[in-house]
């Protein structure tokens, strides 16, 4: 296989641990392996059974990271949770908030 090496290794299983293990550096690190994974991937000869691994490895992985990045934008696009509305009632007494306190 002739993809993208470093001293004589291939880039692509050394990079892809890294989205895992740096959770909030995951995207740019994603990307890099994505696109290592990508010009290994193009290294293949077409139709071999290796190829159709890469293929499955690559929709399964590409869908996946697809997913958790939308539900990310999502999370950060949503407004803050806002607080329960009072609902007149303490210690599971109706009305007990809006009781007068007895008297001496």
């Amino acid at each position: 296989m002739n993809g993208l090496r470093l001293l004589g290794h291939p880039l692509h299983p050394a990079v892809v641990h890294f989205p895992v293990a740096a959770w909030t550096a995951a995207v740019v690190t994603a990307l890099g392996a994505m696109t290592a994974g990508f010009v290994d991937l193009l290294a293949i000869p077409a139709g071999s059974e290796a190829q159709r691994r890469a293929l499955r490895h690559l929709y399964l992985m590409g869908s996946t990271w697809t997913v958790s990045e939308v539900d990310l934008l999502l999370r950060f696009l949503s407004p803050a949770p806002r607080p329960a509305p009072p609902t007149g009632r303490k210690a599971g007494r109706p009305g007990a908030a809006r009781s007068p306190a007895p008297g001496p």
